[in-house]
């Protein structure tokens, strides 16, 4: 996913992702640029994962570089939501890909600081 929160004294973005790897294994990374410098969010927990064809939503949470929690929530609802096929790296076939590139996203900051956007998130989930 990847969030733009644009602020006239200067915009913020995240971005985050998730991989179910092999053996069990899952690589998790997210990154928040905010007020000029970019903080790693550690500890990244789902609380919420929800895909339909009409409907895709993740909400999750961490920990700053600094301590300080996030709360982030990204969705996106239908006629935004659209199935793609991408092609699997060993070029055997395709895998669908649920893309919401006009989702909206809330991140919740310490100090009551919210980050909103209604329609400046993409979000997409992949997999069967």
């Amino acid at each position: 996913m990847h969030a733009y929160f644009p602020k006239p004294e200067g915009g913020s973005t995240l971005e985050a992702l998730v991989y179910d790897l092999p053996l069990g294994m899952v690589f998790r990374n997210g990154i928040l640029w905010h007020r000029g410098k970019p903080m790693k969010v550690q500890k990244m927990k789902e609380s919420k994962i929800a895909r339909t064809s009409a409907h895709l939503q993740w909400i999750f949470s961490g920990r700053l570089d600094d301590g300080s929690p996030l709360e982030a929530s990204i969705e996106g609802v239908a006629p935004g939501v659209h199935e793609l096929p991408y092609t699997k790296t060993d070029g055997s076939g395709y895998f669908p890909v649920s893309n919401a590139s006009l989702a909206r996203a809330t991140v919740k900051l310490e100090q009551n600081e919210t980050l909103e956007t209604e329609t400046g998130a993409v979000l997409e989930m992949g997999g069967a």
